[in-house]
């Protein structure tokens, strides 16, 4: 993430952010932007408190252009907490010109065996 990019885009589905997306997040200058898909459940988990996030419940087929809506032509990123999110991730990275973020391993990330499998031959 370059020092120009102004807000980030955090996708979500499925699984509830389960801390403050801002700790992840090498400046705090940013304005972050939570895309929840319409259909699923909270965006954050009850436990993590009132984060006073921004959040926007938008199916995922309606991401690109709410993203192209709120930029308003600032720099911008895209980033998701879970797995389910990634390749929509990796898709709208592409769609809008974003570096790839590391498309090569990215089975690693979505299929458990082969996750697995990659870690025990790391730890082994």
């Amino acid at each position: 993430m370059t020092e120009s990019v102004q807000m980030v885009f955090i996708l979500q589905a499925r699984q509830p952010l389960t801390v403050d997306p801002r700790v992840a997040l090498p400046r705090r200058d940013l304005r972050l932007v939570i895309l929840a898909d319409g259909g699923t459940g909270a965006p954050v988990r009850e436990d993590v408190g009132n984060l006073d996030l921004e959040i926007h419940r938008v199916g995922m087929d309606g991401w690109a252009s709410t993203i192209m809506e709120i930029s308003h032509g600032q720099t911008f990123d895209i980033t998701t907490n879970g797995e389910y999110c990634l390749l929509t991730a990796q898709a709208l990275r592409a769609e809008f010109g974003l570096p790839e973020r590391h498309p090569q391993t990215l089975i690693r990330y979505l299929d458990k065996v082969t996750m697995k499998e990659s870690l025990a031959r790391r730890v082994g």
